[in-house]
């Protein structure tokens, strides 16, 4: 027989409401922004990242498109950014790379 779990939050109502208050007011800014935005997607999916949906209000152009479909770089076989120019760019060399150790 399945016995039911127990809540973390206290039976009484007012006391409920306190813990959830002092649990709640323990938050960065940052995590309430994200508690926020999550429940909102939670209780309305429209609002949802999606990879159709649009960040800026820019029409896409006719080049927009044809780079969207396109595969994605690698796929083909030629890559459309030479690692040694991005690390280049960066600042790093392969023999930084290749020396790599992870701090103990």
């Amino acid at each position: 027989m399945l016995q039911a779990s127990k809540s973390p939050w206290p039976a009484n109502r007012r006391t409920r409401r306190n813990s959830f208050t002092s649990w709640w007011n323990g938050f960065a800014p940052g995590q309430v922004h994200a508690v926020r935005d999550l429940l909102q997607v939670m209780l309305d999916p429209s609002r949802a990242p999606s990879p159709t949906r649009l960040w800026d209000d820019e029409p896409l152009t006719a080049e927009d498109g044809t780079l969207l479909r396109r595969p994605a770089s690698g796929s083909s076989g030629t890559s459309r950014f030479p690692h040694e120019q991005v690390l280049a760019e960066l600042g790093i060399t392969l023999e930084e790379i290749e020396n790599y150790r992870e701090p103990a």
